[in-house]
């Protein structure tokens, strides 16, 4: 159920919360749990794009809550590639970032996510 796209609608995540709810901007993940991958893209109206790349490791299943990680389905991530799109160049840049998210709740429409970090994230499958 983890795998498809799904728009990004609410975070607490303090580097993109500001692009949420700009009609401008588009802010997604994509996920193929059978091939591993992930990729995090914000697209602005006006053709310029920031997009992350990296592997995810969805795990066998749902897990406990133990200290400050919530139950749920973990899933761990490792970004290895990122680009900057303007004016139809493409710029590779370093990767930044890994880390773990839980799926508290996970449905054919909507997810929810607690990170590594206590970010908060809410997303709807486009």
């Amino acid at each position: 159920m983890l795998g498809g796209r799904w728009d990004l609608v609410y975070t607490t995540e303090k580097e993109v919360l500001s692009l949420i709810g700009d009609p401008g901007v588009a802010v997604y993940q994509r996920i193929d749990s059978d091939r591993g991958s992930i990729a995090n893209s914000v697209v602005f109206g006006d053709g310029k794009r920031f997009d992350v790349t990296g592997t995810i490791d969805c795990g066998n299943g749902r897990s406990r809550a133990e200290g400050d990680f919530p139950a749920g389905l973990r899933s761990f991530f490792e970004f290895t590639g990122a680009s900057v799109t303007i004016g139809g160049f493409t710029v590779p840049l370093p990767p930044v970032g890994k880390g773990w998210f839980v799926s508290v709740y996970l449905d054919g429409t909507l997810r929810v996510n607690r990170d590594s970090r206590g970010d908060l994230a809410i997303y709807l499958r486009a």
